[in-house]
């Protein structure tokens, strides 16, 4: 009903055609009637009806049998070459053959239409997709993309669609995975890691979904997960740290040579976990905090460093209050964060810190010391 519906409007609105096509057509016929013979005549008003159907659709294939019918009769009444029962079922084979031609033409072009407007959606979430989108070929180039891929890889389509797989994947992701095109061609979906190559020569992680389209086409759509596996690793190394601090606690609390240990510990804050300097403080009973050891030895960082763990100015350091709170301070931007103002200078232009941290140090309930630990990189702890 809806696909008459939209035929209809499609008839009015070429109403004005059709009929001063029809009716200059129908001039003509009916000029030619007292010329030919009532036989040529019906072939000609067939052809109206033809040409109406698959011009018009159902629409034209319904009107054209009336005005041929009406042709018809008035040859068979100018000539008298026909029956009443010719006439009769002439106008039942117009009508038959102009609505079953005009059906026909509307079902082929609905199902184009429906064709297009599918293709257009789809087409549309293709366009619009924020994960990349990749079709290539048997042999890995690449025949079509999305914008999120020229996105994710910052080269313009032009310079992708000259580009296979292989120029983009990077090498050593390909020498440790090689690409098994032949697996996916025989219609089994793969999803892998892949690391990328961008223009700008960084990499991005990607988990790329693989799967087969027509004609031995691939189509590949990669969820950039970059930040995610950057998460997992920076989760690693935070727990990787705890498991360290851990264990620098239990040695604290279990050994009697201190010094033995503390060197131990700072040297594998420095060497392990990748810091720049460590050292370890014990709080004395007047509120200062002494310089129990550190590493690297030579370091010069805590020359004439005074550090207090009471209430007084130089104790409201991270250090001084990882003790004083038994609570870890971490300083993720020593140049702005106002806790380490007494030795801001000296960090960043004497030693070039950026990030530190203070642990509190406590045996049987009682902190006696703090763990200090520097790095020179931006994001460390975090």
């Amino acid at each position: 009903m809806s696909n008459f519906v939209r035929n209809m409007k499609d008839f009015i609105g070429k109403i004005d055609k059709i009929f001063i096509l029809l009716v200059f057509y129908s001039i003509i016929l009916l000029f030619l009637v007292k010329i030919l013979p009532t036989f040529f005549i019906a072939i000609l008003a067939l052809f109206l009806i033809i040409g109406s159907a698959l011009y018009w659709g159902l629409v034209g294939g319904i009107v054209s049998p009336i005005l041929a019918t009406f042709i018809n009769i008035i040859s068979f009444y100018v000539t008298k070459q026909a029956t009443i029962r010719s006439l009769i079922v002439g106008s039942i084979a117009y009508f038959a053959i102009g609505i079953l031609l005009g059906r026909f033409v509307n079902i082929i072009r609905n199902q184009r239409a429906e064709l297009q407007e599918s293709e257009g959606r789809y087409r549309d979430l293709f366009e619009k997709a924020n994960d990349a989108i990749f079709i290539v070929n048997s042999k890995g180039k690449i025949q079509d993309l999305n914008p999120a891929a020229c996105k994710l890889l910052g080269y313009t389509r032009d310079e992708l669609l000259i580009k296979s797989l292989t120029d983009i994947i990077s090498p050593e992701d390909l020498a440790k995975k090689p690409i098994d095109i032949n697996r996916v061609l025989n219609e089994e979906s793969i999803t892998v890691e892949r690391n990328l190559n961008t223009k700008e020569g960084k990499q991005v992680t990607v988990e790329i979904n693989i799967s087969k389209l027509d004609n031995d086409f691939l189509l590949g759509i990669a969820h950039d997960i970059t930040k995610i596996k950057e998460a997992e690793k920076q989760k690693l190394k935070r727990l990787h740290l705890l498991e360290i601090l851990y264990n620098t606690t239990q040695k604290f609390s279990e050994s009697l040579n201190l010094e033995k240990v503390a060197y131990e510990i700072t040297r594998t804050c420095v060497e392990d976990l990748g810091a720049s300097f460590a050292w370890i403080g014990r709080a004395e009973a007047g509120g200062k905090v002494t310089l129990l050891y550190q590493y690297p030895t030579e370091h010069p960082y805590t020359k004439d460093l005074n550090v207090r763990w009471d209430d007084a100015l130089e104790g409201q350091v991270p250090t001084g209050v990882a003790i004083r709170t038994g609570i870890p301070q971490v300083i993720e931007d020593i140049s702005a964060d106002q806790r380490f103002e007494p030795w801001r200078m000296k960090a960043l232009t004497e030693a070039g810190f950026i990030t530190s941290a203070a642990f509190p140090l406590t045996t049987r309930g009682h902190t006696f010391g703090s763990l200090n630990i520097y790095s020179n990189k931006k994001v460390f702890w975090f």
